[in-house]
């Protein structure tokens, strides 16, 4: 498996990074994988799903959306290495 990490690169807590493996939900509460401290992200605003060295971002019903590279999500989307996911104001990155 390919070695994958998400850092944040722009809002609260910016510069954490966090290895990928498997689905991970991001939001404000306390129980997603990725816990983000944005007052404009929701509860589980986004999941990250991690298949082999393949990984796809999917909006999970957020009130202000999901963006990759400033494109709104309408349907889940894979990702490359550099692309940027906006959740909120936090802005995290995919990382190889």
């Amino acid at each position: 498996m390919a070695d994958v990490s998400i850092v944040i690169v722009q809002g609260p807590n910016e510069g954490r990074e966090f290895d990928m493996s498997g689905s991970v939900v991001v939001g404000r509460d306390t129980s997603a994988g990725l816990v983000i401290d944005d007052p404009e992200a929701s509860r589980r605003h986004a999941s990250l799903s991690l298949e082999g060295s393949d990984l796809s971002v999917e909006d999970l019903g957020s009130t202000n959306g999901t963006f990759v590279n400033e494109q709104k999500l309408v349907a889940p989307a894979m990702l490359t290495p550099g692309d940027k996911i906006r959740v909120g104001t936090t802005i995290v990155e995919l990382r190889r």
